[in-house]
């Protein structure tokens, strides 16, 4: 089992320039990481090697930390609509 590529967003996708973007990953599994290693670098991305599958939790968490200010933007959309 590989945690990768959940962490990129359909805009990042969109924007038709992947070799700019690193995509964390994170295995218990040597072989698995390196499968996914190769297929993330064959779609243009750069991997990058965020240990065993534990680190999860703190992949899971980095479009949270990209976009920490959400709150505002959707509470005005909430008022004005």
């Amino acid at each position: 089992m590989v945690k990768a590529l959940n962490v990129l967003s359909a805009y990042t996708l969109a924007l038709n320039d992947p070799g700019i973007l690193v995509v964390p990953i994170a295995s218990d599994s040597y072989k698995a990481k390196e499968a996914a290693k190769e297929m993330i670098k064959k779609m243009g991305f750069i991997p990058e090697d965020r240990g065993m599958l534990a680190s999860a939790r703190i992949i899971e968490a980095i479009p949270q930390k990209r976009f920490d200010s959400w709150h505002l933007p959707l509470g005005i959309s909430i008022l004005l609509w």
